[in-house]
């Protein structure tokens, strides 16, 4: 296994701490790693007021509209 100089520094770092073998001290750092909660973005909800008044009540009305705006 080869390791970036970071990665080879966290686990000597480790190893020291704990008194832990090589691979002892590489899956602690994976299980740290796995176990940590990272909270995925949540885009914001943008609005805007567009100008346009669609009834969406009625489907038949606004395929009529959608179809006057392709012609």
């Amino acid at each position: 296994m080869n390791l970036e100089a970071e990665a080879e520094r966290l686990v000597a770092d480790l190893r020291r701490e704990k008194q832990l073998g090589l691979s002892e001290a590489v899956n602690e750092l994976i299980r740290r790693g796995a176990a940590s909660h990272r909270t995925d973005y949540v885009f914001p909800e943008m609005t805007f007021e567009m100008g346009a008044k669609i009834p969406l009540e009625s489907t038949s009305a606004l395929l009529e509209l959608l179809d006057e705006v392709d012609a």
